[in-house]
């Protein structure tokens, strides 16, 4: 699914997150946020609307 995103990419920054938060560096954190959430956020929708309307 969505194979153009780096999802091993994108679990790696949840286990730092979650894991090793003393090494996060805010402001890339939030560069990241603002160039890359709104195209995943985007891609996903759309995988999840192609699905329901290849269950009907």
């Amino acid at each position: 699914m969505l194979p153009s995103h780096d999802w091993q990419a994108i679990r790696g920054v949840g286990n730092v997150l979650r894991h090793d938060y003393d090494s996060i560096i805010l402001h890339r954190t939030w560069e990241t946020v603002e160039k890359n959430i709104r195209p995943l956020l985007l891609d996903v929708e759309a995988a999840i609307t192609a699905h329901e309307a290849a269950e009907k």
